[in-house]
């Protein structure tokens, strides 16, 4: 069976100095991509509202990203969102925001509560 190389889907993280948090976050995708094989493949795009913290350094990287989008100043979630998105190619993307005290990571198997 041969594995299909382009992304299933875009995920679009939007993060403003919250750099923790989004090293976590990627970290997770990266680890559920690596468990999953060809089964999860994801684009991931972060859009960085211009944060002072060094959110974008050392990001861990993932098969397809990620790819980051800089922006100079903060240009609030909806158009970050919008930015992200449109740097995709899947018609459906899923969009995140890193929150302070969140506990939310990626993981192989059915959603639990």
């Amino acid at each position: 069976m041969t594995v299909d190389p382009t992304p299933t889907l875009d995920v679009v993280i939007v993060n403003w100095n919250g750099g923790a948090l989004l090293r976590a976050c990627l970290a997770s995708l990266a680890a559920a991509e690596a468990q999953l094989g060809g089964a999860l493949s994801l684009r991931v795009v972060v859009v960085d509202n211009a944060s002072r913290d060094g959110s974008l350094e050392d990001l861990p990287a993932l098969r397809h990203g990620p790819a980051v989008i800089a922006n100079p100043d903060n240009q609030g979630f909806g158009r970050a969102c919008n930015a992200g998105a449109a740097r995709g190619t899947r018609q459906r993307s899923c969009s995140s925001t890193p929150m302070p005290g969140s506990r939310a990571r990626a993981s192989p198997g059915p959603a639990r509560p």
